[in-house]
């Protein structure tokens, strides 16, 4: 009896701490996800107040629902769950993209066209001059007309002064030759472009860099370095097939591994973001490969 009595005793204590871990756990879930969902959420506040229930309706509510749902999946107890293995983050993300687009179009839409230039009126004809017999005379009508302005006549290239003939007896002095034209001032040059971030690509359903990408990527680790205070947004994309939730979680997958490829060649991981659009954003339209392996991309915007 002492033996079961302490065996119970045991089970009862192993269950406290297992109860109290998953609490630690679920805590620390909804903790690692609360700042994006706040910044979602001002997003939506701020895109509510410029008028996006009225501009873009579809899409206020397609990115409110997300985020609702988002907000319930990271809050809710769940110990386990993972907001990122339904991808909610990417959804939200794409959903909050797409209504920033519509209001931009919108606006642009609704903005009124110029006011029409007020019509011309035509001069008021003048008085018959007398050009017609019985109105007038021959020589008022001439006198009445335009006189034509004389000819302007062509611009003469410039000659060199002759210089006056020496006076008799006198010694010749040499004329010196003629100085050569001002210089032509210099264009000026042209502004240094500022060189553009290479896209990676990557095979079939795969998020892992691919030997010819090492190069480019090299590239714009050595732009970043020289340009310290530069921030990217690094974006994942996919080809068209596969559902819209699998390519949202692959292109993720291809922007965090872009990321931590060049934060392991030295570029401070705060200066980039990531983001995933799947296939929603083609850089190729098409429905071959030939399009296909444009798609599968990595590509780098400017912040």
């Amino acid at each position: 009896m002492p033996q079961i009595a302490g065996t119970g005793r045991i089970s009862r204590l192993a269950l406290v701490c297992a109860s109290a871990a998953l609490i630690i756990a679920g805590c620390a879930t909804t903790a690692s996800y609360r700042p994006e969902i706040d910044s979602m959420k001002a997003s939506l506040a701020e895109a509510k107040a410029a008028g996006a229930e009225t501009l873009a309706p579809e899409e206020y509510a397609r990115a409110e629902a997300c985020l609702d749902l988002l907000t319930h999946e990271a809050t809710e107890f769940k110990p386990f769950a993972d907001p990122h293995a339904a991808n909610y983050i990417a959804k939200c993300r794409v959903a909050l993209q797409a209504l920033k687009d519509k209001m931009v179009v919108a606006r642009v839409a609704k903005k009124p066209a110029p006011p029409a230039a007020p019509p011309v009126e035509a001069p008021a004809p003048g008085p018959d001059l007398g050009i017609y017999p019985g109105t007038g005379t021959l020589a008022g009508a001439l006198a009445a007309l335009p006189a034509e302005a004389p000819p302007v006549p062509a611009p003469s290239e410039p000659t060199q002064a002759e210089a006056p003939a020496p006076a008799p007896g006198a010694a010749a002095v040499p004329v010196p030759p003629p100085t050569a034209p001002p210089a032509v001032a210099a264009k000026e040059q042209e502004k240094a472009k500022e060189p553009t971030l290479r896209d990676i690509f990557f095979d079939f359903d795969r998020a892992e860099i691919r030997p010819d990408a090492k190069a480019p990527l090299a590239d714009n680790v050595e732009w970043l370095q020289t340009h310290p205070k530069a921030a990217v947004t690094i974006e994942g994309h996919c080809d068209e097939r596969g559902t819209i939730e699998y390519n949202l979680a692959l292109g993720e997958r291809r922007a965090r591994a872009t990321k931590d490829y060049l934060v392991a060649s030295g570029v401070d991981p705060k200066r980039m973001s990531t983001v995933s659009f799947g296939k929603e954003r083609p850089f190729v339209v098409g429905h071959d490969e030939s399009a296909w392996q444009w798609n599968r991309r990595a590509h780098f915007v400017l912040r």
